[in-house]
């Protein structure tokens, strides 16, 4: 993002809209809450990624900006984003933070790809000065200037030889220049070999296969998404952790279920079979206030979706075969039946399979990527997501990074696109 300017929104003058400074206004919500917005009007990069014009508005760097200063887009202009400007409202319920917003005014934003993570630049416009120094200190840069004095030298020298017949000496200065030239064309064409020799790295290659999934369903994909950790980086929780985890999830979500259809009495029925199996104490803290009784609602709504986290499980413990569509929720009943078939944890232990941390890897690569799209089709409503189901998506991605991740609760994991 460049040319980033304040945009005077004339609806800011009606008397709800109170000026604070900085192009910043204090109006009220819905329900009558102190918000605070801030118009801007900028210019994408596609060359970094970024949508071609208004109407094509990326989710990166906004997204990105919307986490680090704690604001949301209260207003698109649909009507202003016609051509090349763009045009966004930003609205945060915290004054200090919306305020910190104005920080990107006049400055270059962008998403620079750090490792496997893409993180957010805020640098001032580089001036000709500086990027005199920037080429300057460049060694290829220093190379092809080589090149082109000696060759400069070369052309003066012959003409005066043409002029001068006793332009022996520089002849021979002529010569050695002819072979400085050669050296510096053999050292750049070397490095490029070079860098053309570097294999090509896991992430990169599992990038390229999911890119082709997404593709070939007919999803917008984003080709230069950073890729996921490599084999080598990560930590694949054990057998038995993830068996104990797969059979507190099933339980459990059997007594939220039935609490939404109105049936508490299967409570005592839910604490025998976590005793049962061993699992009492793997439970989360979601699934521990339903059990607790002090759950609330939103608990239910999400336990009733953890079935597709628990599906997730089961596909890298080898008990079904494929999970790549994620367009429709799993087979509930056949959800029930794989682990709770099973007399005791060691008989469902004995059952699983564990697939190989590659192809594990593989499938969180995917739904990472199903994640930005569904994430981005919320920003930019052109975006193509077929026939994806956004909370499908979300639930099997959070139970695969729980499968690498530290953390013991998944809800406690980040799912940062």
């Amino acid at each position: 993002m460049k040319n980033i300017k304040l945009y005077n929104n004339p609806n800011y003058q009606e008397k709800e809209y109170h000026p604070i400074g900085d192009g910043i206004y204090q109006t009220k919500d819905k329900e009558g809450k102190d918000l605070y917005v801030l118009s801007l009007s900028f210019i994408q990069e596609p060359e970094k990624g970024e949508g071609k014009n208004a109407k094509d508005i990326s989710q990166y760097p906004l997204e990105d900006i919307l986490d680090t200063y704690h604001c949301h887009i209260s207003d698109f202009y649909e009507e202003l984003n016609q051509e090349e400007t763009c045009y966004l409202e930003f609205a945060s319920y915290d004054e200090k933070k919306i305020k910190e917003l104005t920080e990107i005014i006049g400055k270059h934003v962008y998403n620079q790809e750090e490792g496997n993570r893409i993180k957010l630049k805020v640098e001032d416009i580089i001036s000709t000065k500086d990027v005199e120094k920037k080429i300057k200190s460049d060694p290829d840069f220093l190379g092809i200037s080589m090149i082109f004095f000696l060759i400069l030298c070369m052309v003066l020298i012959f003409v005066y030889l043409i002029t001068n017949v006793r332009g022996y000496a520089y002849a021979f200065l002529a010569s050695f220049a002819a072979v400085m030239v050669c050296s510096v064309i053999s050292n750049q064409k070397a490095k490029k070999k070079e860098t053309k020799r570097q294999p090509i790295s896991e992430g990169s290659l599992r990038r390229e296969k999911s890119n082709q999934i997404i593709q070939s369903k007919g999803i917008t994909c984003f080709e230069n998404l950073p890729f996921i950790e490599e084999s080598s980086e990560v930590q694949l929780k054990d057998l038995d952790t993830i068996c104990r985890r797969a059979l507190a999830s099933i339980i459990v979500i059997q007594l939220a279920c039935e609490i939404k259809e109105g049936k508490d009495e299967s409570h005592d029925f839910c604490t025998i079979l976590l005793k049962k199996y061993g699992v009492k104490d793997d439970i989360n803290e979601k699934e521990k206030r339903v059990i607790e009784g002090k759950y609330s609602n939103q608990d239910l709504i999400d336990l009733d979706w953890e079935y597709e986290d628990y599906w997730a499980l089961v596909w890298a413990l080898g008990l079904i075969d494929d999970i790549t569509d994620a367009t429709d929720i799993c087979d509930c009943d056949q959800a029930v039946h794989l682990a709770l078939s099973c007399k005791n944890l060691e008989e469902f232990k004995r059952s699983c399979n564990l697939r190989d941390v590659s192809d594990i890897l593989d499938m969180l690569d995917l739904y990472y990527r199903y994640h930005w799209a569904v994430v981005e089709k919320q920003i930019n409503p052109e975006t193509k997501i077929g026939n994806l189901d956004s909370s499908v998506v979300i639930e099997r991605r959070r139970a695969l990074e729980w499968l690498f991740s530290e953390e013991e609760d998944w809800y406690h994991i980040s799912l940062d696109t």
